[in-house]
């Protein structure tokens, strides 16, 4: 009975260690540097402005992996912005694919319609497994166009201070009140 009882503590004790540790969301990588039901003014050259407020903020937490799963650990910072003239929605969110791509996709939504903008933010030839490692290779400043978008055709964001500015479909320029 005690050899049984051994060899049970010892498969458990084996198994417990046959988990990978998934890191949580880097916060070095701060993208997003935002609280919820924050305010942010954007003003264009007219000098009208548009509010926005933080309608939700979210970075994932570190999690287990079973060793035998063949997938990767993943991990994402999301913001959701909306306008308080009911423009449109931002929904932002960088996700990291272990070893794989770190990506960046906006969402951005009104009552009729949706634009997608997104970038892949990690050249492949700089794929790296350490989430501690991934800063030195992103740049501060991620710039996104698509020109082909009804609502924004381009979003500036800038490591540590969040959505910068961003132009809409009509050519105008929204920069954000510091």
């Amino acid at each position: 009975m005690k050899k049984i009882s051994i060899i049970i503590t010892l498969l458990l004790l084996f198994c417990i260690g046959c988990r990978r540790h998934c890191s949580e969301f880097p916060a070095n990588l701060n993208y997003f540097p935002y609280s919820k039901k924050q305010k942010l003014e954007f003003i264009n050259s007219q000098r009208d402005i548009q509010t926005l407020i933080v309608s939700d903020k979210e970075s994932s937490k570190s999690y287990f992996l079973e060793m035998y799963s063949k997938g990767f650990c993943n991990a994402y910072s999301n913001v959701s912005i909306h306008s308080t003239q009911n423009i449109f929605d931002i929904r932002c969110s960088i996700k990291i694919k272990e070893c794989v791509e770190v990506n960046l996709i906006c969402d951005v939504q009104n009552t009729v319609q949706s634009d997608y903008l997104t970038m892949n933010l990690l050249q492949e030839s700089n794929m790296i497994c350490n989430y501690d490692e991934i800063n030195k290779y992103l740049s501060d400043t991620i710039y996104i166009e698509k020109e082909n978008n009804k609502i924004l055709t381009k979003i500036f964001i800038v490591k540590n201070k969040g959505i910068v500015s961003y132009t809409t479909a009509d050519g105008e320029e929204w920069k954000l009140v510091e």
